[in-house]
């Protein structure tokens, strides 16, 4: 006599989507727990965007190699990249090297518009070229939840690539002239290592719209009884501040 079949009951899926991205949630610690959580993603259909919903917190990196040798049009990469950004706007932790820095400025340079995101922290690695600066303010113009921002100016990529679109005297006039409109009204934390005072526009815009900015550090690559990072000091100071509780903190490494 054949045995009827049983289908195997699944009770965790057929629960709310609600309750699944709390059960979710309460498992985002570090990014390590954040990677499960994404790897939830494959368990089924039911499952495939729930972690989308979810604050996870995780690191990206992209290594030169994989964007391949410059190429004029390089649609490949930036279609990649805008992708790429509209699926994590839901993680709360992101890092971005110099390579995608330059590809935000062609964005910029294109028109695009970043979509909204809720990252809490942002890391850019970038060596602080003003020709990356409307590209990076472009950026940071849809984050507006985001608390701590770390510019670490110690990223070399050549300018090559984005000097096939435009010009440096371009872009001053570009980040000058052009309204971003960034409000940053959660900003608490700004950090920028190694800095030099070709960063003195970016800072200048970040500190008019930081208006609870509460910390600025700077990790300078100049010693304190250098005469330039004497200079330095005396002009970040002189720098009006939209908060009035912000605190400067100098080092130098």
């Amino acid at each position: 006599m054949a045995k009827k079949s049983k289908k195997r009951e699944d009770r965790l899926s057929d629960l709310p989507d609600s309750i699944l991205i709390h059960i979710l949630s309460m498992l985002c610690e570090d990014t390590e727990d954040s990677k499960k959580v994404v790897r939830t993603s494959v368990l089924s259909k039911r499952w495939q965007f729930l972690w989308m919903s979810v604050p996870v917190s995780l690191e990206i990196e992209f290594p030169d190699h994989i964007f391949g040798p410059p190429d004029p049009l390089q649609r490949t990469e930036c279609t990649c990249l805008k992708e790429l950004f509209h699926n994590v706007v839901h993680v709360e932790k992101l890092e971005l090297g110099p390579r995608c820095i330059q590809y935000l400025s062609i964005l910029e340079l294109e028109g695009w518009q970043p979509p909204l995101s809720s990252w809490k922290f942002l890391q850019l690695g970038t060596d602080l070229e003003q020709l990356n600066f409307p590209g990076i303010c472009c950026f940071l113009q849809n984050s507006s939840d985001l608390k701590t921002l770390v510019i670490d100016g110690d990223k070399y990529q050549s300018t090559e690539l984005l000097l096939k679109y435009t010009n440096k005297d371009e872009q001053i006039m570009r980040f000058e002239t052009r309204d971003f409109n960034c409000s940053f009204l959660h900003l608490k934390t700004l950090k920028i290592l190694k800095f030099s005072g070709c960063v003195m526009p970016l800072v200048k815009y970040l500190l008019k719209h930081a208006i609870v900015l509460e910390k600025f550090i700077t990790a300078a690559k100049y010693k304190r009884n250098d005469l330039y990072y004497v200079k330095m000091v005396q002009e970040v100071l002189s720098i009006p501040r939209s908060s009035p509780q912000a605190s400067v903190i100098f080092s130098y490494r």
